[in-house]
């Protein structure tokens, strides 16, 4: 299992494919290390980066704690599942 624990663009860089790019990097770490599943922990009002991490493959698990006050889903994929190419210009 490869955590993924912040993957995160400036505002200012935002909707430029920075993302997709990072994403990218970490989807082919994953892959070459033989990782069997990545998984993130997502705020549960950011729906921005759900509906992003979705694109990639991330599919819904659980609620999970995180040590502050906001509630976190937790999202898993397989890493050679997904379309990079739907995630344009995050």
């Amino acid at each position: 299992v490869m955590a993924v624990p912040f993957l995160g663009v400036d505002f200012e860089f935002r909707r430029q494919g920075l993302g997709k790019q990072l994403m990218d990097v970490a989807r082919e770490v994953a892959q070459q290390a033989k990782v069997k599943l990545l998984c993130l922990t997502i705020a549960e009002h950011n729906q921005a980066a759900q509906a992003f991490y979705s694109q990639y493959g991330f599919k819904e698990q659980q609620l999970v704690a995180r040590g502050d006050s906001t509630r976190h889903v937790l999202y898993t994929m397989k890493p050679g599942s997904g379309d990079s190419s739907k995630a344009q210009g995050q």
